[in-house]
């Protein structure tokens, strides 16, 4: 299998009844990821992917670590509320966001 870089952007998407389809790109909860709550039906889900979604306090996994084609797995309970998406065993966290402050004149001195 060629790596992720050449192949495939997001690995994990969830589709609704009505066929929209959201992008998975990371673990996260729905909101952060701007994936609507409530309304999961199935996981499309890249091979090398596996996502695990937390349906009310329990969670369950769409699985195609292994697998060769994308697979498209039924939600179970129509309650998704996070998402924790895994690259062959290896969990995608969020990006982190950094926040850069402006510097004032008592951190800085131009003749040091």
């Amino acid at each position: 299998m060629a790596g992720i870089g050449n192949t495939v952007q997001c690995g994990v998407y969830m589709l609704n009844a009505g066929g929209l389809l959201y992008a998975i790109p990371c673990s996260g909860v729905y909101s952060d990821l701007g994936v609507p709550n409530d309304v999961d039906d199935y996981y499309l889900v890249y091979p090398g992917f596996k996502v695990k979604v937390q349906a009310n306090s329990s969670y369950y996994a769409c699985d195609n670590t292994t697998g060769t084609s994308i697979v498209k797995f039924p939600a179970t309970a129509n309650q998704a509320s996070n998402f924790k998406v895994y690259y062959m065993n290896y969990e995608i966290a969020p990006p982190t966001v950094l926040t850069i402050q402006p510097i004032t004149s008592t951190e800085y001195s131009a003749n040091p």
